[in-house]
């Protein structure tokens, strides 16, 4: 059994959280209410990260660094996407070695 399934401190947190959510159903929609749980955590865990930082140049350079990955990945998924479609609909001859070395940005 892993060390969160018997951390009674998490469930507690967990389930005070819930009940707050709760609260608020009563006023709106059970959509909104997740919306909304859902900002929460992502600007709370935007704190957690800023708090852990060492310094503001050191913030800076990881979500910059972060930010590069992501682009990559996505530019990556996107031509290899293009790629298999490309594939499919096309009897063009076609090194596809070189076209995935190509790719390997």
């Amino acid at each position: 059994m892993s060390d969160v399934l018997r951390d009674k401190q998490f469930w507690d947190m967990t389930d005070s959280f819930i009940q707050l959510a709760n609260t608020h159903l009563n006023e709106v929609k059970p959509s909104r209410v997740s919306a909304c749980a859902l900002f929460a955590a992502s600007r709370f865990n935007a704190f957690v990260i800023t708090a852990a930082s060492e310094s503001k140049e050191q913030l800076i350079a990881e979500k910059r660094l972060r930010s590069l990955i992501s682009s990559t990945n996505t530019k990556k998924c996107c031509a290899r996407t293009w790629m298999s479609i490309w594939r499919a609909t096309t009897s063009t001859a076609v090194n596809w070695q070189e076209m995935d070395r190509a790719l390997s940005f």
